[in-house]
C-alpha cells in the first residue's frame, strides 16, 4: 500500500522492525492513536488500510503485531471502522474478535473467514459485503444492520441476534443460523437456500420472496411482529423445507412453493395459503386453526 501520511509511515516502519521513532508496542498503541484520536483525522484512512494489512495479510507482518495491533484494537471503545471511512475494505481471514464495529462503514468490505466472535456491528452497513465463512458466536451482534445483497454464504451465525436487520437481496446459503434472532428483519428476496434456522425466532412483517428451499426451520417461531398484520411470506420458495414442530402464527404464504415442505408436528394459526403449492407437503399431526387456503 502506499503511505504519504509521515505519521502512518512512522508507525508502518516500527511494527516492520525497523528502528526509529516507536518501539513495536509504542508504534501499535499509536496507530489506535491515529484511528481515534480526532486530532489525527486526516491520518486516519491510511492508519485504517495499514491496520487491514496487517490483520489480513501475514505476509507483511508477523503474527506477533497482528495479535498486537489486534489487542489494542479490542481495548478501545471507539468505532474505528465507523470514525474512518473507506470503501470495500479487505480482511479476509482477519480476527476481529471482541472488536467494536457499531455504525461501521463495511459497504462492500470482504470478511471471508474472518472472526467476528463478540463484535457489536448495531446499526452497521455492510451492504454488499462478503461475510462468506464468517465464524460468529452468541455474542455477535448484528442489531439495525443493513445488509442488501450481502454475503453470509455457508457462515458461522449461530445464537447471532440480527434484530430490526435490513437484509433484503442477503445471500445466506447453507449458513449456519441455529437459535438466530431475526425478530423484525426485513428479509424480501434474500436466499436461504440450505440454511440451518432450527430454533430460530423469526417475528418479522416481510419476508416477501424469500427463498428458504431446504432449508431446516425445525422448532422456529415463524410469526407477524404487528397485531392486526400478518408476516408477508407470499411468493416465498419453502420447497423441501423442514418445519418439524414449527409454530406459525399470522403469516401469509400466499403463492408461495410449499412443495415437498414438511409440517410434520407443526403449528399454524391464521395462516393464509391461497394460491401456495403443497404436492408432497407433508402435515403428520399438525395442528392448524384459521388456516386459509389449504387444498381439500
Amino acid at each position: 500500500m502506499l503511505i504519504t501520511s509521515p505519521e502512518v509511515a512512522a508507525v508502518a516502519a516500527a511494527l516492520g522492525g525497523a528502528s526509529g521513532q516507536y518501539t513495536a508496542g509504542e508504534a501499535a498503541d499509536q496507530l489506535v492513536t491515529l484511528l481515534t484520536n480526532p486530532t489525527y483525522r486526516p491520518h486516519g484512512p491510511e492508519a485504517l488500510e495499514l491496520t487491514c494489512a496487517i490483520l489480513s495479510d501475514p505476509t507483511l507482518y508477523t503474527s506477533a503485531v497482528a495479535e498486537r495491533v489486534h489487542q489494542r484494537l479490542a481495548e478501545t471503545t471507539v468505532s474505528v471502522f465507523a470514525q474512518n471511512r473507506i470503501y470495500s475494505v479487505r480482511l479476509p481471514g482477519a480476527n476481529l474478535q471482541g472488536v467494536t464495529l457499531t455504525g461501521a462503514h463495511l459497504t462492500g468490505a470482504v470478511l471471508v473467514g474472518a472472526n467476528l466472535q463478540d463484535c457489536n456491528l448495531f446499526g452497521a452497513d455492510l451492504s454488499g459485503a462478503n461475510l462468506t465463512d464468517v465464524e460468529t458466536g452468541a455474542g455477535t451482534r448484528f442489531v439495525g444492520v443493513t445488509a442488501l445483497g450481502a454475503r453470509f454464504s455457508a457462515a458461522y451465525l449461530r445464537e447471532c441476534n440480527f434484530e430490526a436487520a435490513d437484509l433484503r437481496g442477503a445471500d445466506f446459503t447453507g449458513a449456519q443460523m441455529w437459535k438466530c434472532n431475526l425478530t423484525d428483519t426485513t428479509m424480501g428476496g434474500a436466499n436461504l437456500t440450505g440454511a440451518e434456522l432450527t430454533n430460530t425466532t423469526i417475528v418479522s412483517l416481510d419476508w416477501r420472496g424469500a427463498n428458504l428451499a431446504a432449508a431446516t426451520l425445525d422448532d422456529a417461531v415463524v410469526a407477524s411482529s404487528k397485531r392486526g398484520a400478518s408476516l408477508d411470506m407470499r411468493g416465498a420458495n419453502l420447497a423441501g423445507t423442514s418445519l418439524y414442530r414449527a409454530r406459525l402464527t399470522s403469516v401469509d404464504l400466499c403463492g408461495a412453493n410449499l412443495t415437498g415442505a414438511d409440517f410434520t408436528d407443526a403449528t399454524l394459526t391464521d395462516v393464509n395459503l391461497a394460491g401456495a403449492l403443497t404436492e408432497g407437503m407433508t402435515t403428520g399431526r399438525v395442528l392448524m386453526s384459521d388456516v386459509y387456503g389449504l387444498p381439500g
